[in-house]
């Protein structure tokens, strides 16, 4: 068996999926991170 992790992080200070609303203040952060890990056997792959 063979382990497969990807993780994936966005920079969302520098680019925001949604824009900062006025007279809120709420806090956002400086980046969104993800991970996942896939379980892989070799001799179901081809």
């Amino acid at each position: 068996m063979q382990c497969v992790n990807v993780t994936l992080k966005y920079n969302y200070a520098g680019q925001p999926l949604v824009p900062s609303l006025p007279l809120i203040g709420l806090p956002v952060p400086t980046s969104l991170i993800a991970s996942a890990m896939v379980q892989l056997n070799p001799e179901n792959l081809f």
